[in-house]
């Protein structure tokens, strides 16, 4: 009997997926955005998992640590303060991330991710996404002004996370195609039934 060669073309898939696990494990902090809030200078504050990035004129001028590993909830109350809400317990921060107070969490705060946000100022922005990118955009005087967006490498980073799902998806199909023929299997199961849809 003939040993049939396993499909080089899913060795070299799975060997992409390994490599996009590793880059993902390393960087999925940055592909998700839970939130956004502006403070009273109107530098934009964006909640990734297990911290928030402070954006001055789209550079990150300094990273906060917020106390969970997971996706949260926030807002900037005042213009000065920022509270946290992960689900169990509430946090008031100041505007370097330092904790000012810690209540456990009894409502839901409803805060909608993707704004409307009012600035103390009067500013209004929200966010949207381009093809899966996310913005924050600035509304004023009836005009959408695009004042952010992730940046292209973790864009990337972003894409890659979906297509690992895909390339692991078809190395599974065809693994088992290899080793239990499914094409045989169906043509048995068709054939069974009066209909052949492989000939």
């Amino acid at each position: 009997m003939k040993t049939k060669k396993f499909p080089i073309s899913a060795v070299i898939i799975e060997f992409v997926v390994i490599i996009l696990i590793v880059y993902t494990a390393n960087y999925n902090n940055k592909f998700t955005w839970y939130g956004f809030s502006v403070d009273e200078n109107e530098l934009l504050y964006i909640s990734q998992t297990g911290e928030i990035d402070v954006i001055d004129q789209g550079h990150t001028i300094r990273i906060l640590d917020v106390p969970t590993t997971r996706g949260f909830q926030f807002t900037i109350e005042n213009g000065n303060t920022i509270a946290v809400y992960t689900g169990a317990h509430s946090y008031k921060l100041d505007l370097d991330g330092n904790i000012l107070q810690e209540a456990e969490l009894t409502w839901n705060p409803g805060i909608e991710p993707n704004g409307p946000f009012t600035s103390k100022n009067g500013l209004t922005y929200h966010m949207t996404s381009f093809w899966g990118r996310p913005q924050i955009v600035l509304e004023q005087n009836g005009v959408d002004t695009v004042i952010y967006q992730m940046p292209l490498i973790s864009y990337l980073g972003r894409i890659l996370y979906y297509l690992l799902f895909i390339g692991q998806t078809y190395c599974i199909f065809i693994f088992f195609n290899w080793k239990y023929n499914i094409n045989d299997l169906l043509k048995r199961h068709f054939r069974k039934h009066g209909t052949v849809l492989f000939r």
